[in-house]
């Protein structure tokens, strides 16, 4: 009869918050992937797929509340800027006006483009031809 190692679950949900693989965690504990997985059912009623699911979402949670408190605590500028564009839709906008407003490159703008596009009608018409 083989002998049954004990495993440290509260072990394994943390190498899976620090997103480690079932793979990574059973060759750290000395054993194979599948009995990992077949353990985890026995053990705990859960299949390693949804364990990993809640543990790695409780470490993503964790990651989040520390950076708000980055944010919101310490007054960390580059967090703040970070949770504004990630988590309230804000943008870094540079805006450009293309409204001819009668400055000193409109008109040379439309000449040019005007220009091209009467040269290249020129250039239709002749292979037509």
């Amino acid at each position: 009869m083989s002998k049954i190692i004990p495993i440290d679950w509260k072990q394994v949900g943390d190498l899976l918050k620090a997103r480690c693989s079932g793979s990574q965690i059973a060759d750290s504990l000395g054993i194979h992937e599948n009995t990992l997985y077949e353990r985890c059912r026995t053990d705990l009623g859960l299949d390693f797929v949804a364990f990993k699911a809640q543990k790695r979402a409780e470490g993503n949670n964790k990651i989040l509340k520390t950076q708000y408190e980055v944010a919101t605590i310490d007054k960390d500028k580059s967090m703040l800027i970070w949770w504004g564009k990630n988590y309230l839709g804000q943008k870094d906008r540079t805006e450009i006006d293309h409204k001819n407003d009668g400055g000193p490159f409109d008109n040379k703008i439309e000449v040019v483009f005007r220009d091209f596009t009467e040269d290249k009608e020129v250039e239709n018409i002749k292979d037509n031809e």
